[in-house]
């Protein structure tokens, strides 16, 4: 079956008082289906310590930051110490939406950023059984991270033995969650240094005529082999070992998040 579907949750930090601009912000979360969350405590830009333990563990507790910035948002202590924290364990994940842009909040300029997360938030994963602990480890990580991840393998067990043995029903279903993935999200493509797919040649082929984003993630399972003679057949790879590193872990999330 696949991976439970989540939402995207996202921390808004900004100054109490840019309180209008920022529900603007909040409305548009929501309405594309987003949890974004905000406080409006008028103590904060005070320097008030008693609920910091408080914001933090809400901070620990999403999957994206977005940071409304303002001259305001500037000038305040708290907002700055809720950045501080915000990059000392996630920077990778922090947005930044300028409210001081135009005419009071630049809804286009703020909407192709939302749209941009939400498309990053949906993952496609392709394996062979042969990389599928590793797409196993993959997954969770960007579970943790909010998200919303299909296996391929997922997807094949998830059929019936009549719907495996059927050839046409069988690629009908894969052909359309492809599709789906190519519009979207963004579609890891996970091969071996020592393994040759057909699978891979075929779903990548039809990601690409689909006009999918996509990157190659290559397991190493030669320790001594350069990445560099391995080759990537694509416009963005990504090595990582068989039971990736949270180093290489990053470096696939960073690299996800500017396509």
């Amino acid at each position: 079956m696949f991976m439970e579907k989540r939402k995207l949750t996202i921390f808004l930090s900004h100054s109490h008082k840019d309180e209008e601009k920022v529900k603007k912000v909040r409305d548009l979360l929501e309405l594309i289906g987003c949890e974004p969350l905000i406080f409006f405590f008028k103590c904060l830009d005070d320097d008030n310590e008693a609920l910091e333990d408080f914001i933090k563990r809400e901070i620990e507790a999403r999957n994206v930051f977005l940071y409304c910035k303002s001259e305001n948002s500037e000038k305040s202590v708290w907002v700055q110490k809720e950045l501080e924290y915000i990059r000392s364990f996630d920077k990778n994940r922090l947005y930044v939406v300028d409210l001081d842009d135009g005419y009071g909040v630049d809804m286009v300029k703020v909407l192709n950023r939302i749209v941009r997360m939400i498309a990053v938030n949906r993952i496609f994963i392709d394996c062979s059984p042969k990389e599928a602990k590793t797409a196993d480890a993959i997954a969770k990580y960007f579970d943790k991270a909010g998200m919303q991840t299909t296996i391929m393998s997922d997807f094949r067990n998830s059929l019936t033995t009549d719907e495996i043995l059927s050839t046409e029903e069988f690629f009908r279903r894969l052909n359309k969650k492809i599709e789906e993935a190519a519009e979207k999200g963004i579609m890891l493509m996970l091969t071996s240094d020592d393994h040759k797919s057909s699978w891979y040649d075929y779903t990548v082929a039809k990601a690409l005529s689909y006009g999918a984003r996509l990157v190659k993630v290559v397991v190493k399972r030669d320790k001594y082999a350069a990445e560099e003679d391995i080759g990537s057949g694509a416009a963005e790879t990504v090595f990582v070992d068989e039971y990736p590193t949270k180093k290489q872990l990053d470096v696939l999330y960073s690299r996800l998040i500017k396509l």
